[in-house]
């Protein structure tokens, strides 16, 4: 179709096929050729006219009615040739007036194309064939006047060879088809309104292109249409025989109604059973099921007392039996490690009871047991037969035991879990991974395949290895020389430390100095902590100030208060600063007087608590005469001569010195 596109686009413009004057071949367009080359320059003929579908051409053209092809392959180019009619005297080769078969579609009627005979010349001449663009030529070679040509050929595609193969018909016809059904409509079994019904069916397959065969073939069929149908009476032949087979026997247990327990077998016909009066009414007798037909009629006796027990007392010979109903099995089933399952039958009067497979109980795994009547018994109705499940599977038992656990208890040391090895068992740290070396734990412990654990075994362990600790190291304090070698202590800074006094002040006298870690630091085992002297002052260094040391002795006679008693020491002068000692917070500053140093702790604080507590001892005015005058401020300070050689002032009672 896209080829006659190509057409009537070209029928827009005027195509003329040149002729010769001496032509004899007559196209079917009105052009014409002959067995000669044709002149490219003579002019169309004046009376030429579009052709039509009844178009003819010469003794070699095709007719379009032609038959479908035969699905012979014909060669891509299939010249014919002639003897050539050039003189004798031409001594240049010339095979240009040879004949090549082509498919013709006049331009007036491209769908009537024809297959005609032409010489190669009314081809490559340039204005015959070879140049309108429609015809269907083969490729082929040629000599003119000596020298060699090629002619490629027109419209030779798949579809063009296909439709040069086809006797230059567009199209294929379809092949019919048939079929014949008959149905046989029967009104009764005596054959008196049976029809035969016959339906006729057609249906056409196209013809498709083949590309791999370059033919054409049959495609798929279409559909079946109903062409038409015939009705018709039945002949003899066709009617079938008359089939009854009542009289056929079959045996059965016959209970005599006066005595059904005296059971018999007896062999009576089908006829006796099925005509509504005899052993097949009477609902005593034991029947088994049957088919028959009756004057060509089927039909279907379902049995009497074909029950389990009836069909029991029928395979006993027609004798009473025992309907027993069997119990299931006892199962004990594997819960623990280390335990087997057990599968125990039981014991019924009149029934078997097996293994499948026979043989003994396994211990672990699938089970089934089957129940079968013994001779002379039967299993009651809907009693279960077949028992099954499953024991589980048999495990050996594993113990799992707790990891060994090392705490942080060192500084520069870390904590350590360790996982035991017990077999059947994993252990494995949550979250997964290494042991922690501080901080909290936990171990959990599974079960490997085809073990199992006791019940009631631990199987979690946790627990904190504590911080990281970092080891601090203590240094002693420093005793520095003063006041003609006279020395006094001081503690040094260290990272992680902490120092303090346990004894004296280290000032004048015994003191004593301990170390401890700080948080979050740590000793080692061999590290010195402590250490202790003497501090000795003379009366007065050489060329300065009497040495004096203050101090407050504190009253906790009353449950939260500390109650403040300065100590009377010559030179030094003590002043409340906050509070008045009586009540509440209060805070002593000691000074010394002019000729003295004051070395040592200068301020003491605390909590006199409520004023309802106690006595107490007041540094002002009405207080002057419990203590020395010594000429001190009006607020009351107290001076006392003298030395001091000790570090701190027995007081009796609940009283201690304020550090």
């Amino acid at each position: 179709m896209k080829r006659f596109a190509l057409v009537l686009a070209m029928l827009a413009g005027s195509v003329f096929i040149a002729a010769s004057p001496g032509s004899t071949n007559t196209l079917p367009d009105g052009s014409s050729s002959d067995d000669t080359a044709k002149t490219a320059d003579s002019p169309p003929p004046a009376d030429a006219a579009e052709p039509t579908d009844s178009s003819s051409s010469d003794d070699t053209a095709k007719t379009a009615d032609s038959p479908p092809p035969d699905n012979t392959p014909k060669k891509a180019a299939s010249a014919r040739h002639a003897e050539s009619t050039k003189p004798d005297d031409n001594t240049l080769p010339d095979d240009t007036d040879h004949k090549i078969d082509i498919c013709h579609l006049p331009p007036g009627n491209p769908a009537n194309g024809q297959s005609i005979s032409v010489d190669f010349d009314s081809i490559i001449n340039g204005t015959g064939h070879g140049n309108d663009g429609l015809d269907i030529i083969p490729p082929f070679d040629y000599t003119k006047q000596g020298v060699p040509g090629s002619f490629p050929g027109q419209n030779w595609t798949g579809e063009g060879q296909s439709q040069y193969n086809n006797g230059c018909d567009e199209d294929q016809p379809n092949q019919p088809d048939a079929k014949v059904e008959n149905k046989d409509e029967t009104g009764d079994p005596n054959c008196t309104e049976k029809t035969v019904t016959t339906t006729f069916y057609t249906r056409s397959t196209p013809y498709v292109f083949d590309e791999n065969s370059w033919t054409w073939v049959l495609g798929t069929p279409g559909e079946w249409v109903v062409d038409h149908t015939t009705s018709r009476a039945a002949t003899v032949e066709e009617c079938p025989t008359v089939v009854d087979d009542t009289e056929k026997t079959i045996d059965i247990c016959h209970l005599p109604p006066g005595n059904p327990a005296n059971g018999q077998s007896i062999s009576v016909d089908f006829d006796s059973i099925i005509n509504g009066t005899g052993h097949g009414n009477d609902g005593l007798d034991i029947i088994p099921p049957f088919d028959y037909t009756k004057q060509g009629v089927p039909g279907s006796f379902p049995g009497q007392n074909w029950t389990v027990e009836g069909q029991a007392q029928y395979g006993n010979d027609c004798d009473d039996v025992i309907v027993v109903t069997p119990i299931a099995p006892t199962v004990t089933e594997i819960t623990a490690c280390g335990t087997d399952g057990l599968v125990v039958l039981p014991t019924t009067e009149g029934v078997t009871y097996a293994f499948d497979p026979a043989g003994e109980s396994p211990t672990e795994g699938p089970w089934k047991v089957t129940a079968t009547a013994d001779e002379g018994f039967v299993i009651a109705d809907g009693a279960s037969t077949s028992w099954n499940g499953n024991l589980g599977a048999h495990t050996t038992c594993a113990t799992p035991v707790a990891p060994s656990v090392t705490d942080i208890e060192k500084c520069g040391e870390d904590g350590n879990v360790e996982l035991p090895t017990t077999e059947g068992v994993t252990y494995a740290f949550d979250p997964a991974g290494d042991s922690p070396t501080e901080g909290p734990w936990k171990v959990t412990a599974t079960a490997n395949e085809d073990f199992a654990f006791p019940a009631e075994t631990q199987t979690m362990w946790s627990g904190d290895l504590g911080d990281r600790i970092e080891c601090a190291l203590p240094v002693p304090p420093t005793v520095a020389d003063s006041c003609d070698e006279d020395g006094s202590v001081t503690l040094p800074v260290t990272e992680g430390v902490a120092y303090a006094f346990t004894e004296g002040d280290g000032v004048t006298g015994e003191w004593t100095v301990m170390a401890t870690p700080q948080e979050g630091f740590g000793f080692a085992d061999d590290t010195v902590a402590e250490w202790s002297g003497t501090v000795t002052l003379p009366e007065q260094c050489a060329g300065g100030a009497q040495i004096v040391v203050a101090e407050v002795v504190v009253d906790e006679g009353c449950p939260g208060s500390e109650r403040p008693t300065p100590t009377v020491i010559e030179g030094v002068v003590y002043t409340f600063t906050v509070g008045d000692g009586v009540e509440g917070p209060w805070e002593i500053t000691a000074t010394a007087e002019e000729g003295y140093e004051l070395v040592g702790q200068q301020v003491f604080i605390g909590d006199a608590g409520a004023a309802e507590c106690g006595k107490v001892v007041h540094l002002d005015d009405e207080d002057d005469a419990l203590l020395p005058d010594t000429g001190g401020a009006p607020l009351g300070p107290l001076l006392v001569g003298g030395l001091l050689t000790v570090a701190g002032v027995a007081v009796l009672g609940r009283q201690r010195f304020v550090q």
